[in-house]
């Protein structure tokens, strides 16, 4: 029997949802074999992240509306499906808005996590004379 959950999400850019991860201290690997989940049941997927030193994994799938998350999160210890979630999101967030605006010139002058989880970016660019 699977326990695999997959949960579709709207993050559709892999290079982003690689740096988010990244970011959230994760090493981001290609999938192999698939993703690593009860007993070793194995599911595709395109690159996955391990959340703990146990052998449960993350994977991330790609799909016309955007990439599909699948673990089998009663192995995974150290986060739940939804605070993962939620920080992947706030990440990938983060990333891609950077990414947006150094296309455009600017550049990161600050940035800080507060103690409520909200991130401060303070952002600059130089306007020629």
């Amino acid at each position: 029997m699977s326990h695999f959950t997959k949960v579709r999400t709207r993050l559709s850019d892999g290079e982003v949802l690689r740096k988010a991860l990244a970011e959230m201290g994760y090493d981001v690997e290609p999938a192999g074999k698939g993703v690593r989940g009860y007993r070793g049941q194995r599911t595709d997927a395109e690159f996955k992240v391990r959340p703990d030193r146990g052998g449960y994994e993350i994977g991330f799938a790609p799909s016309d509306d955007g990439y599909v998350l699948v673990a089998d999160w009663f192995g995974i210890r150290g986060t739940t499906e939804q605070s993962f979630l939620r920080e992947l999101k706030q990440r990938y967030a983060l990333v891609a808005t950077i990414s947006s605006l150094e296309s455009h010139g600017f550049e990161v002058e600050r940035r800080r996590t507060e103690k409520t989880g909200d991130i401060r970016v303070v952002l600059r660019r130089h306007v020629g004379v």
